[in-house]
């Protein structure tokens, strides 16, 4: 829920600020901060490192295997021939029972709560140029009822000794290829599994902020059209990203506009589309993203490499006189 205003201060200025209050129902995160691999000629050793999963959710219930007792083969230590036995791998009984991960019906509800800002203003040059910045989601969220897991456990390699070419033992040899594999894929497995560190705890998490900078060329011949463009930083540690995007505004109506749009950014280009529909008292628009890829022959036309689209739409009311101006105020909006 947000509560904005926005003030022209004279013929040049215009500023704003909206006050963000959120509500999250659940929260996952699960991050590795470094994987270490060292292969040397005698071994090969991979280290997690800062391995971390937060579950975030009311009535979220997340048990250990020690708790459900639904332990998989995996957790049981193999003896000399391969061959299950009967005595738990250290820390089993604390790891995550993924099976068992369930909700509580009667006790789902929101379990996060936070607010964020918006700030932006708007500089009119001249009739002909427009620039803008604007800075977004200023804000955190503060989860609770949080169940904290990490991987702690690492694998080693250090090659496959003495494989007999034929022995009398069959199967039944610990050296046999087969039974060194399966103890290597067995401690995979472990390594990959996280281990319950505590529950019903809290975290507060930053929302990922983006700074918006923007130009606005009006055409001199046929004021109603317009070209823009729009530098777009969105700051979230490793996922940060850069975008840079032109487009073409036409609004042939006083209660109607339409975009086109290409962006270049870390991930490749994209082109859009946005129609904007705003009569007194409200304003509605609809936008899409979609990836430019390369095809096949036109017979299939399927994407080589990416494929996907991202659709926005929204409505927002407005209160208040609308006053009038000597200048005609187009607001843009970017995607």
């Amino acid at each position: 829920m947000a509560l904005g205003h926005a003030r022209q201060i004279n013929d040049q200025w215009t500023v704003g600020a909206k006050m963000k209050f959120l509500v999250g129902l659940a929260k996952a995160t699960v991050k590795i901060d470094r994987l270490d691999i060292e292969a040397t000629p005698d071994a090969w050793k991979i280290t997690p490192s800062g391995a971390q999963a937060y579950l975030s959710g009311k009535g979220l219930i997340v048990p250990t295997r020690g708790e459900t007792g639904n332990y998989d083969d995996s957790d049981y230590e193999l003896d000399a021939n391969g061959n299950r036995t009967d005595k738990l791998k250290p820390g089993s009984e604390q790891l995550i029972s993924y099976d068992d991960v369930d909700f509580d019906d009667k006790n789902i509800g929101p379990t996060g709560f936070g607010m964020a800002f918006d700030f932006g203003a708007t500089y009119r040059l001249n009739d002909e140029w427009t620039f803008s910045a604007a800075v977004l989601d200023l804000g955190f969220i503060r989860w609770k009822n949080t169940v904290k897991a990490s991987m702690n456990n690492s694998f080693e390699f250090n090659g496959f000794n003495e494989i007999p070419i034929k022995s009398d033992l069959g199967d039944n040899d610990p050296n046999s290829i087969d039974n060194q594999a399966d103890r290597i894929v067995d401690d995979l497995e472990q390594m990959a599994k996280f281990t319950k560190d505590g529950e019903g705890l809290k975290r507060t998490t930053a929302l990922a902020a983006t700074l918006n900078l923007g130009a606005e060329y009006t055409l001199p011949a046929y004021d109603r059209l317009k070209f823009g463009f729009l530098s777009s930083s969105r700051f979230q540690g490793r996922h940060s990203w850069t975008e840079a995007r032109v487009s073409a505004n036409v609004s042939p109506l006083t209660w109607f506009e339409a975009s086109v749009n290409y962006a270049l950014s870390n991930f490749g280009s994209t082109g859009g589309l946005m129609l904007n529909f705003h009569p007194r008292g409200f304003n509605f628009f609809v936008a899409a993203d979609v990836p430019l890829c390369k095809y096949t022959k036109p017979a299939l036309s399927l994407p080589l490499n990416r494929f996907s689209a991202n659709v926005n739409l929204g409505i927002n009311f407005t209160f208040g006189p609308k006053y009038k101006t000597k200048h005609r105020c187009v607001e843009v909006q970017s995607l």
